[in-house]
C-alpha cells in the first residue's frame, strides 16, 4: 500500500511539474515575436503609413485625417497618438498601445491605427 501511495505521489509531482514547464513555454512563445510588429495606419480604409515597431528610439509621424491632423509616436514597441486636431482627444488620452488587440481610433479625423504581425512577403514601407 505504501508503495502504491509513493507512486500516486510521483505522479502527482510530475503531472504538476510537467504543467508548469508547460505554462511557461506558453507565455514565452506568445511574448517572443514582439519584434515582428507594425502599426498599420488607416484614413477612412485606406493605409497612409506602416510603422515597424521594432525600433526602439522615438519616431514622429505627421498624419492628415480628414478633419485635421494628428502626431503620432513609435517607440518601444508601440504606438501612440500625441497630439490631434480631434475635439475630445480620446485617441489621445489612450496612451500608448502595445497589443494587436487594442486599436486606436480618432472618429473626428477618420484615423485609426492597429498593430498587426508583420508578413515576410509584405512590401509596404512606412
Amino acid at each position: 500500500m505504501e508503495k502504491k501511495k509513493i507512486r500516486n505521489d510521483l505522479i502527482l509531482i510530475f503531472v504538476i511539474f510537467a504543467l508548469c514547464i508547460s505554462a511557461i513555454v506558453i507565455v514565452l512563445l506568445s511574448h517572443r515575436r514582439k519584434d515582428n510588429l507594425v502599426a498599420k495606419v488607416y484614413v477612412r480604409n485606406d493605409v497612409v503609413e506602416v510603422i515597424d515597431l521594432s525600433i526602439k528610439e522615438e519616431r514622429l509621424y505627421e498624419i492628415e485625417g480628414t478633419e485635421g491632423y494628428l502626431t503620432i509616436s513609435a517607440k518601444n514597441g508601440g504606438v501612440a497618438v500625441i497630439h490631434s486636431d480631434c475635439p475630445n482627444q480620446d485617441c489621445v488620452h489612450m496612451g500608448y498601445v502595445y497589443e494587436t488587440n487594442r486599436p486606436i481610433i480618432c472618429i473626428h479625423n477618420g484615423v485609426y491605427i492597429i498593430i498587426v504581425g508583420k508578413a515576410f512577403n509584405d512590401v509596404e514601407a512606412g
